[in-house]
Protein backbone atom coordinates (compact mmCIF):
# COMPACT_ATOMS: atom_id res chain seq x y z
CA UNK A 1 0.00 0.00 0.00
CA UNK A 2 1.41 3.45 -0.88
CA UNK A 3 2.64 5.35 2.15
CA UNK A 4 2.12 9.03 2.97
CA UNK A 5 5.11 11.14 1.96
CA UNK A 6 6.41 13.80 4.35
CA UNK A 7 7.77 16.77 2.42
CA UNK A 8 8.88 20.11 3.88
CA UNK A 9 6.68 19.70 6.99
CA UNK A 10 3.66 18.74 4.91
CA UNK A 11 2.08 15.36 4.39
CA UNK A 12 0.96 14.33 0.93
CA UNK A 13 -1.56 11.53 1.31
CA UNK A 14 -0.86 9.44 -1.77
CA UNK A 15 -4.14 7.58 -1.20
CA UNK A 16 -6.25 10.75 -1.31
CA UNK A 17 -7.06 10.93 -4.99
CA UNK A 18 -5.61 8.06 -6.89
CA UNK A 19 -6.61 4.93 -8.73
CA UNK A 20 -4.23 2.43 -7.17
CA UNK A 21 -6.53 0.52 -4.86
CA UNK A 22 -10.14 -0.13 -3.99
CA UNK A 23 -12.85 -0.88 -6.54
CA UNK A 24 -11.21 -0.27 -9.91
CA UNK A 25 -14.42 0.08 -11.90
CA UNK A 26 -16.03 2.51 -9.48
CA UNK A 27 -12.83 4.57 -9.47
CA UNK A 28 -12.77 4.75 -13.25
CA UNK A 29 -16.39 5.88 -13.45
CA UNK A 30 -15.88 8.48 -10.74
CA UNK A 31 -12.97 9.88 -12.70
CA UNK A 32 -14.64 9.65 -16.10
CA UNK A 33 -17.96 11.31 -15.22
CA UNK A 34 -16.50 14.70 -14.16
CA UNK A 35 -14.16 14.59 -17.16
CA UNK A 36 -17.15 13.92 -19.40
CA UNK A 37 -18.98 16.78 -17.72
CA UNK A 38 -16.05 19.10 -18.39
CA UNK A 39 -15.94 17.96 -22.02
CA UNK A 40 -19.67 18.56 -22.39
CA UNK A 41 -19.32 22.04 -20.94
CA UNK A 42 -16.42 22.79 -23.27
CA UNK A 43 -18.54 21.60 -26.16
CA UNK A 44 -21.41 23.81 -25.05
CA UNK A 45 -19.36 26.96 -24.79
CA UNK A 46 -17.69 26.19 -28.11
CA UNK A 47 -20.96 25.27 -29.81
CA UNK A 48 -22.73 28.34 -28.47
CA UNK A 49 -20.40 30.48 -30.59
CA UNK A 50 -21.58 28.64 -33.68
CA UNK A 51 -25.21 28.45 -32.57
CA UNK A 52 -25.55 32.13 -31.74
CA UNK A 53 -23.63 33.23 -34.84
CA UNK A 54 -25.79 30.87 -36.92
CA UNK A 55 -28.96 32.43 -35.52
CA UNK A 56 -27.94 36.06 -35.83
CA UNK A 57 -25.58 35.99 -38.84
CA UNK A 58 -25.27 34.51 -42.34
CA UNK A 59 -23.69 31.23 -43.60
CA UNK A 60 -20.40 33.05 -44.31
CA UNK A 61 -20.14 33.89 -40.61
CA UNK A 62 -20.85 30.25 -39.71
CA UNK A 63 -18.02 29.09 -41.95
CA UNK A 64 -15.74 31.81 -40.54
CA UNK A 65 -16.34 30.69 -36.96
CA UNK A 66 -16.14 27.02 -37.93
CA UNK A 67 -12.82 27.39 -39.76
CA UNK A 68 -11.30 29.64 -37.11
CA UNK A 69 -12.45 27.34 -34.32
CA UNK A 70 -11.00 24.33 -36.11
CA UNK A 71 -7.56 25.92 -36.10
CA UNK A 72 -7.93 26.73 -32.41
CA UNK A 73 -9.00 23.14 -31.76
CA UNK A 74 -5.91 21.84 -33.54
CA UNK A 75 -3.63 23.94 -31.36
CA UNK A 76 -5.57 23.12 -28.19
CA UNK A 77 -5.41 19.37 -28.79
CA UNK A 78 -1.71 19.69 -29.54
CA UNK A 79 -1.25 21.39 -26.16
CA UNK A 80 -3.30 18.65 -24.46
CA UNK A 81 -1.05 16.04 -26.09
CA UNK A 82 2.15 17.79 -25.03
CA UNK A 83 0.98 18.24 -21.43
CA UNK A 84 0.07 14.56 -21.21
CA UNK A 85 3.78 14.11 -20.59
CA UNK A 86 3.22 15.77 -17.22
CA UNK A 87 0.20 13.55 -16.50
CA UNK A 88 2.08 10.34 -17.20
CA UNK A 89 5.25 11.26 -15.33
CA UNK A 90 3.46 12.71 -12.28
CA UNK A 91 1.11 9.71 -12.21
CA UNK A 92 3.91 7.16 -12.38
CA UNK A 93 5.91 8.93 -9.68
CA UNK A 94 2.75 9.05 -7.57
CA UNK A 95 2.30 5.31 -7.96
CA UNK A 96 5.94 4.75 -7.03
CA UNK A 97 5.60 6.98 -3.93
CA UNK A 98 8.20 9.52 -5.12
CA UNK A 99 6.67 12.84 -4.10
CA UNK A 100 9.71 15.05 -4.68
CA UNK A 101 10.07 13.71 -8.20
CA UNK A 102 6.36 14.39 -8.76
CA UNK A 103 7.01 18.01 -7.91
CA UNK A 104 10.08 18.18 -10.11
CA UNK A 105 8.10 16.74 -13.03
CA UNK A 106 5.37 19.36 -12.70
CA UNK A 107 7.70 22.33 -12.25
CA UNK A 108 9.90 21.28 -15.17
CA UNK A 109 6.88 20.67 -17.38
CA UNK A 110 5.44 24.06 -16.51
CA UNK A 111 8.72 25.76 -17.42
CA UNK A 112 8.91 23.95 -20.75
CA UNK A 113 5.34 24.77 -21.72
CA UNK A 114 5.65 28.43 -20.80
CA UNK A 115 7.86 28.68 -23.87
CA UNK A 116 5.23 26.90 -25.95
CA UNK A 117 2.59 29.40 -24.77
CA UNK A 118 4.72 32.30 -25.98
CA UNK A 119 5.27 30.69 -29.39
CA UNK A 120 1.56 30.01 -29.92
CA UNK A 121 0.68 33.56 -28.91
CA UNK A 122 3.07 35.01 -31.50
CA UNK A 123 1.97 32.53 -34.17
CA UNK A 124 -1.70 33.44 -33.84
CA UNK A 125 -1.12 37.15 -33.39
CA UNK A 126 1.14 37.52 -36.42
CA UNK A 127 0.12 34.59 -38.59
CA UNK A 128 -3.66 34.29 -38.25
CA UNK A 129 -4.30 35.60 -41.76
CA UNK A 130 -1.84 33.15 -43.31
CA UNK A 131 -3.43 30.24 -41.43
CA UNK A 132 -6.89 31.14 -42.68
CA UNK A 133 -5.65 31.51 -46.25
CA UNK A 134 -3.84 28.18 -45.97
CA UNK A 135 -7.04 26.20 -45.43
CA UNK A 136 -8.75 27.69 -48.48
CA UNK A 137 -11.57 29.32 -46.53
CA UNK A 138 -14.30 30.48 -48.96
CA UNK A 139 -13.80 34.13 -49.91
CA UNK A 140 -17.05 35.28 -48.30
CA UNK A 141 -15.96 33.83 -44.95
CA UNK A 142 -12.30 34.92 -44.89
CA UNK A 143 -12.75 38.25 -43.00
CA UNK A 144 -14.89 36.54 -40.36
CA UNK A 145 -12.43 33.66 -39.91
CA UNK A 146 -9.44 35.99 -39.59
CA UNK A 147 -11.17 38.14 -37.02
CA UNK A 148 -12.30 35.15 -34.95
CA UNK A 149 -8.88 33.47 -34.97
CA UNK A 150 -6.92 36.63 -34.13
CA UNK A 151 -9.03 37.41 -31.06
CA UNK A 152 -9.20 33.81 -29.80
CA UNK A 153 -5.46 33.46 -30.38
CA UNK A 154 -4.78 36.04 -27.69
CA UNK A 155 -5.90 33.40 -25.21
CA UNK A 156 -3.18 30.88 -26.18
CA UNK A 157 -1.26 31.40 -22.88
CA UNK A 158 -4.50 30.76 -20.97
CA UNK A 159 -5.06 27.48 -22.85
CA UNK A 160 -1.53 26.25 -22.17
CA UNK A 161 -1.55 27.30 -18.51
CA UNK A 162 -4.92 25.68 -17.83
CA UNK A 163 -3.84 22.38 -19.39
CA UNK A 164 -0.52 22.33 -17.51
CA UNK A 165 -2.24 22.63 -14.13
CA UNK A 166 -5.05 20.24 -15.01
CA UNK A 167 -2.62 17.64 -16.36
CA UNK A 168 -1.18 17.31 -12.84
CA UNK A 169 -4.63 17.25 -11.25
CA UNK A 170 -5.73 14.40 -13.50
CA UNK A 171 -2.52 12.50 -12.78
CA UNK A 172 -3.58 12.63 -9.13
CA UNK A 173 -7.04 11.31 -9.99
CA UNK A 174 -8.84 14.65 -9.72
CA UNK A 175 -11.09 15.24 -12.72
CA UNK A 176 -13.72 17.13 -10.71
CA UNK A 177 -11.79 20.38 -10.33
CA UNK A 178 -11.18 20.88 -14.07
CA UNK A 179 -14.92 20.35 -14.60
CA UNK A 180 -15.74 23.13 -12.14
CA UNK A 181 -13.28 25.50 -13.81
CA UNK A 182 -14.82 24.81 -17.21
CA UNK A 183 -18.34 25.20 -15.83
CA UNK A 184 -17.57 28.76 -14.77
CA UNK A 185 -15.99 29.44 -18.17
CA UNK A 186 -19.03 28.00 -19.92
CA UNK A 187 -21.41 30.35 -18.14
CA UNK A 188 -19.14 33.27 -19.01
CA UNK A 189 -18.98 32.32 -22.68
CA UNK A 190 -22.71 31.78 -23.09
CA UNK A 191 -23.55 35.06 -21.40
CA UNK A 192 -20.93 36.84 -23.49
CA UNK A 193 -22.22 35.36 -26.74
CA UNK A 194 -25.79 36.45 -26.18
CA UNK A 195 -24.73 39.88 -24.95
CA UNK A 196 -22.13 40.66 -27.61
CA UNK A 197 -23.54 38.81 -30.63
CA UNK A 198 -27.27 38.84 -29.94
CA UNK A 199 -27.54 42.09 -27.98
CA UNK A 200 -24.77 44.36 -29.25
CA UNK A 201 -24.71 42.84 -32.77
CA UNK A 202 -20.92 42.44 -32.75
CA UNK A 203 -21.09 39.30 -34.91
CA UNK A 204 -18.07 37.01 -35.11
CA UNK A 205 -15.89 39.41 -33.10
CA UNK A 206 -18.34 39.25 -30.21
CA UNK A 207 -18.26 35.44 -30.19
CA UNK A 208 -14.46 35.48 -30.16
CA UNK A 209 -14.30 37.99 -27.29
CA UNK A 210 -16.67 35.84 -25.25
CA UNK A 211 -14.46 32.80 -25.86
CA UNK A 212 -11.34 34.75 -24.87
CA UNK A 213 -12.95 35.81 -21.59
CA UNK A 214 -13.92 32.20 -20.86
CA UNK A 215 -10.37 30.98 -21.53
CA UNK A 216 -8.94 33.58 -19.16
CA UNK A 217 -11.37 32.67 -16.39
CA UNK A 218 -10.70 28.92 -16.60
CA UNK A 219 -6.95 29.56 -16.34
CA UNK A 220 -7.34 31.94 -13.39
CA UNK A 221 -9.47 29.40 -11.53
CA UNK A 222 -7.03 26.57 -12.24
CA UNK A 223 -4.28 28.53 -10.49
CA UNK A 224 -6.15 28.10 -7.19
CA UNK A 225 -5.11 24.42 -7.26
CA UNK A 226 -1.50 25.47 -6.66
CA UNK A 227 -2.42 26.35 -3.09
CA UNK A 228 -3.43 22.81 -2.16
CA UNK A 229 -1.05 21.00 0.22
CA UNK A 230 -1.30 17.86 -1.91
CA UNK A 231 -0.55 19.60 -5.23
CA UNK A 232 2.99 18.85 -6.52
CA UNK A 233 4.24 22.42 -6.27
CA UNK A 234 5.45 23.71 -2.90
CA UNK A 235 6.58 27.20 -1.89
CA UNK A 236 10.18 26.07 -2.53
CA UNK A 237 9.98 23.68 -5.48
CA UNK A 238 12.99 21.91 -6.98
CA UNK A 239 14.63 23.59 -9.94
CA UNK A 240 13.62 22.40 -13.42
CA UNK A 241 16.25 20.11 -14.87
CA UNK A 242 17.14 18.80 -18.29
CA UNK A 243 16.73 15.11 -17.46
CA UNK A 244 13.16 15.60 -16.25
CA UNK A 245 12.36 17.82 -19.23
CA UNK A 246 13.50 15.00 -21.53
CA UNK A 247 11.21 12.60 -19.62
CA UNK A 248 8.22 14.90 -19.98
CA UNK A 249 8.89 15.56 -23.64
CA UNK A 250 9.55 11.91 -24.43
CA UNK A 251 5.88 11.22 -23.77
CA UNK A 252 4.41 14.61 -24.56
CA UNK A 253 6.06 15.39 -27.90
CA UNK A 254 4.85 12.25 -29.72
CA UNK A 255 1.33 12.82 -28.42
CA UNK A 256 1.41 16.52 -29.25
CA UNK A 257 2.69 15.84 -32.75
CA UNK A 258 0.12 13.11 -33.22
CA UNK A 259 -2.68 15.47 -32.20
CA UNK A 260 -1.29 18.24 -34.40
CA UNK A 261 -0.86 16.09 -37.49
CA UNK A 262 -4.13 14.23 -37.01
CA UNK A 263 -6.04 17.48 -36.70
CA UNK A 264 -4.15 18.83 -39.69
CA UNK A 265 -5.51 15.87 -41.62
CA UNK A 266 -9.03 16.95 -40.70
CA UNK A 267 -8.04 20.43 -41.78
CA UNK A 268 -7.01 19.03 -45.15
CA UNK A 269 -10.43 17.43 -45.37
CA UNK A 270 -11.91 20.84 -44.56
CA UNK A 271 -9.88 22.30 -47.43
CA UNK A 272 -11.31 19.66 -49.77
CA UNK A 273 -14.85 20.42 -48.63
CA UNK A 274 -14.30 24.19 -48.73
CA UNK A 275 -13.46 23.79 -52.41
CA UNK A 276 -16.75 21.95 -52.99
CA UNK A 277 -18.98 24.77 -51.77
CA UNK A 278 -20.01 27.15 -48.98
CA UNK A 279 -23.15 25.26 -47.92
CA UNK A 280 -21.31 21.94 -47.81
CA UNK A 281 -18.56 23.52 -45.70
CA UNK A 282 -21.09 25.01 -43.29
CA UNK A 283 -22.86 21.66 -42.96
CA UNK A 284 -19.65 19.79 -42.21
CA UNK A 285 -18.57 22.43 -39.69
CA UNK A 286 -21.82 22.00 -37.78
CA UNK A 287 -21.62 18.21 -37.89
CA UNK A 288 -18.08 18.29 -36.49
CA UNK A 289 -19.40 20.28 -33.55
CA UNK A 290 -22.30 17.90 -32.94
CA UNK A 291 -20.24 14.73 -33.20
CA UNK A 292 -17.84 16.10 -30.60
CA UNK A 293 -20.54 15.00 -28.13
CA UNK A 294 -20.29 11.47 -29.50
CA UNK A 295 -16.59 11.33 -28.71
CA UNK A 296 -16.86 12.66 -25.16
CA UNK A 297 -17.39 9.31 -23.47
CA UNK A 298 -14.36 7.84 -25.22
CA UNK A 299 -12.25 10.89 -24.29
CA UNK A 300 -13.36 10.72 -20.65
CA UNK A 301 -12.59 7.03 -20.23
CA UNK A 302 -9.35 7.47 -22.16
CA UNK A 303 -8.23 10.10 -19.63
CA UNK A 304 -9.31 7.87 -16.72
CA UNK A 305 -7.46 4.89 -18.19
CA UNK A 306 -4.34 6.97 -18.83
CA UNK A 307 -4.20 8.19 -15.22
CA UNK A 308 -4.96 4.72 -13.87
CA UNK A 309 -2.35 3.05 -16.08
CA UNK A 310 0.30 5.62 -15.16
CA UNK A 311 -0.25 5.18 -11.42
CA UNK A 312 -0.48 1.40 -11.53
CA UNK A 313 2.48 0.91 -13.87
CA UNK A 314 4.51 3.09 -11.52
CA UNK A 315 3.35 0.90 -8.61
CA UNK A 316 4.19 -2.32 -10.48
CA UNK A 317 0.56 -3.37 -11.03
CA UNK A 318 0.24 -3.91 -14.81
CA UNK A 319 -2.70 -6.34 -14.56
CA UNK A 320 -4.84 -3.74 -12.79
CA UNK A 321 -3.93 -1.27 -15.55
CA UNK A 322 -4.97 -3.81 -18.21
CA UNK A 323 -8.34 -4.44 -16.56
CA UNK A 324 -8.96 -0.69 -16.43
CA UNK A 325 -8.40 -0.46 -20.18
CA UNK A 326 -10.84 -3.26 -20.97
CA UNK A 327 -13.58 -1.94 -18.69
CA UNK A 328 -13.25 1.62 -19.92
CA UNK A 329 -13.33 0.44 -23.52
CA UNK A 330 -16.57 -1.50 -22.94
CA UNK A 331 -18.21 1.55 -21.36
CA UNK A 332 -17.07 3.83 -24.18
CA UNK A 333 -18.30 1.55 -26.95
CA UNK A 334 -21.70 1.15 -25.29
CA UNK A 335 -22.15 4.89 -24.85
CA UNK A 336 -20.95 5.53 -28.40
CA UNK A 337 -23.52 3.08 -29.78
CA UNK A 338 -26.35 4.91 -28.01
CA UNK A 339 -25.23 8.29 -29.32
CA UNK A 340 -24.74 6.91 -32.82
CA UNK A 341 -28.38 5.82 -32.83
CA UNK A 342 -29.51 9.26 -31.67
CA UNK A 343 -27.49 11.00 -34.37
CA UNK A 344 -28.92 8.77 -37.08
CA UNK A 345 -32.51 9.34 -35.99
CA UNK A 346 -32.36 13.07 -35.35
CA UNK A 347 -29.56 14.47 -37.55
CA UNK A 348 -31.68 17.08 -39.43
CA UNK A 349 -33.17 18.38 -36.18
CA UNK A 350 -29.79 18.57 -34.49
CA UNK A 351 -28.20 20.44 -37.39
CA UNK A 352 -31.28 22.68 -37.54
CA UNK A 353 -30.41 23.99 -34.09
CA UNK A 354 -27.46 25.79 -35.66
CA UNK A 355 -28.92 27.06 -38.92
CA UNK A 356 -32.19 27.61 -40.76
CA UNK A 357 -30.62 26.99 -44.20
CA UNK A 358 -32.21 23.86 -45.68
CA UNK A 359 -29.24 23.35 -48.00
CA UNK A 360 -26.80 23.36 -45.08
CA UNK A 361 -29.05 20.99 -43.10
CA UNK A 362 -29.30 18.60 -46.05
CA UNK A 363 -25.58 18.40 -46.71
CA UNK A 364 -24.81 18.07 -43.02
CA UNK A 365 -27.31 15.23 -42.57
CA UNK A 366 -25.76 13.34 -45.46
CA UNK A 367 -22.28 13.71 -44.01
CA UNK A 368 -23.39 12.65 -40.54
CA UNK A 369 -25.09 9.44 -41.68
CA UNK A 370 -21.88 7.40 -42.02
CA UNK A 371 -19.40 9.58 -40.16
CA UNK A 372 -21.42 9.16 -36.95
CA UNK A 373 -20.44 5.47 -36.82
CA UNK A 374 -17.03 6.71 -35.66
CA UNK A 375 -18.65 7.38 -32.27
CA UNK A 376 -18.55 3.62 -31.67
CA UNK A 377 -15.10 2.97 -33.12
CA UNK A 378 -13.31 5.71 -31.19
CA UNK A 379 -14.49 4.04 -28.00
CA UNK A 380 -11.82 1.45 -28.75
CA UNK A 381 -9.26 3.77 -30.34
CA UNK A 382 -9.24 6.42 -27.61
CA UNK A 383 -9.25 3.98 -24.69
CA UNK A 384 -6.36 1.91 -26.00
CA UNK A 385 -4.46 5.11 -26.79
CA UNK A 386 -5.04 6.29 -23.23
CA UNK A 387 -3.80 2.95 -21.91
CA UNK A 388 -0.63 2.93 -24.02
CA UNK A 389 0.04 6.58 -23.15
CA UNK A 390 -0.30 5.84 -19.43
CA UNK A 391 2.24 3.05 -19.88
CA UNK A 392 4.56 5.56 -21.51
CA UNK A 393 4.27 4.05 -24.99
CA UNK A 394 3.46 7.30 -26.76
CA UNK A 395 5.71 6.41 -29.67
CA UNK A 396 3.42 3.59 -30.74
CA UNK A 397 0.26 5.67 -30.46
CA UNK A 398 1.88 8.39 -32.56
CA UNK A 399 2.93 5.95 -35.27
CA UNK A 400 -0.47 4.27 -35.35
CA UNK A 401 -2.38 7.53 -35.43
CA UNK A 402 -0.28 9.06 -38.17
CA UNK A 403 -0.32 5.91 -40.30
CA UNK A 404 -4.11 5.66 -40.24
CA UNK A 405 -4.40 9.39 -40.85
CA UNK A 406 -2.08 9.87 -43.79
CA UNK A 407 -2.36 6.40 -45.32
CA UNK A 408 -6.14 6.12 -45.03
CA UNK A 409 -8.19 9.16 -43.96
CA UNK A 410 -6.68 11.91 -46.12
CA UNK A 411 -6.11 9.89 -49.33
CA UNK A 412 -9.56 8.32 -49.09
CA UNK A 413 -11.21 11.72 -48.59
CA UNK A 414 -9.49 13.10 -51.66
CA UNK A 415 -10.29 10.08 -53.81
CA UNK A 416 -13.95 10.21 -52.85
CA UNK A 417 -14.14 13.93 -53.55
CA UNK A 418 -13.05 13.46 -57.18
CA UNK A 419 -15.30 10.49 -57.92
CA UNK A 420 -18.16 11.27 -60.31
CA UNK A 421 -21.44 11.45 -58.44
CA UNK A 422 -19.83 11.48 -54.98
CA UNK A 423 -21.95 13.16 -52.31
CA UNK A 424 -21.41 14.29 -48.72
CA UNK A 425 -22.71 10.85 -47.70
CA UNK A 426 -19.65 9.26 -49.28
CA UNK A 427 -17.29 11.87 -47.79
CA UNK A 428 -18.27 10.59 -44.33
CA UNK A 429 -16.63 7.19 -44.95
CA UNK A 430 -13.00 8.25 -44.50
CA UNK A 431 -12.89 8.79 -40.72
CA UNK A 432 -14.48 5.43 -39.71
CA UNK A 433 -12.22 3.62 -42.18
CA UNK A 434 -9.13 5.17 -40.57
CA UNK A 435 -10.38 4.20 -37.10
CA UNK A 436 -10.75 0.56 -38.19
CA UNK A 437 -7.13 0.49 -39.32
CA UNK A 438 -6.02 1.94 -35.98
CA UNK A 439 -7.97 -0.67 -34.05
CA UNK A 440 -6.35 -3.57 -35.90
CA UNK A 441 -2.84 -2.28 -35.14
CA UNK A 442 -3.73 -1.45 -31.53
CA UNK A 443 -5.07 -4.93 -30.81
CA UNK A 444 -1.95 -6.51 -32.25
CA UNK A 445 0.25 -4.33 -30.04
CA UNK A 446 -1.94 -5.00 -27.00
CA UNK A 447 -1.62 -8.75 -27.46
CA UNK A 448 2.15 -8.47 -27.85
CA UNK A 449 2.50 -7.36 -24.21
CA UNK A 450 5.19 -4.80 -25.02
CA UNK A 451 3.32 -2.21 -23.00
CA UNK A 452 4.14 -4.05 -19.75
CA UNK A 453 7.53 -2.37 -19.40
CA UNK A 454 6.78 1.02 -17.85
CA UNK A 455 8.60 4.10 -19.15
CA UNK A 456 9.34 5.34 -15.63
CA UNK A 457 13.10 5.66 -15.40
CA UNK A 458 15.26 4.97 -12.43
CA UNK A 459 15.77 8.67 -11.96
CA UNK A 460 16.87 9.89 -8.56
CA UNK A 461 14.35 9.99 -5.74
CA UNK A 462 14.66 13.13 -3.66
CA UNK A 463 11.96 13.24 -1.02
Amino acid sequence: MPRPIHRRNRVIDLNEKQLLQGNLYTGLIRFALPFMGASLLQFIYGAVDLLVVGRYCDPASIVGVSNGAQIMQILTLMVVGFTTGITVLVGQYLGAGRARDMERAFVTGAAVFAGLAALLFLLLLLGHSALIDLIQTPDEAVPHARRYLMICGLGAPFIVGYNVVCSALRAMGDSRSPMLYVAAACVTNIAGDFLLVGGLKMGVAGAAIATLAAQGLSFALSLTALRRPSFPCSAHPPRPDRATAVQVLRVGVPLGLQSLLTELSFLLITVIINLIGLDQSAGVGIVERILAVGFMGASAFSAAISATAAQNMGAGQPERARRAALFGMACSVGLGAVLYTVFLLFSPRLIGLFTTSQAVIGYGAQYMTIYASDCVLVGIVFCLNGFFNGCGKAGFTMFNGLFSTFAVRVPLSYLISILPGATMLHMGIAAPAASLVQIVLQLLYFRSGRWRKSSLSAAREDV
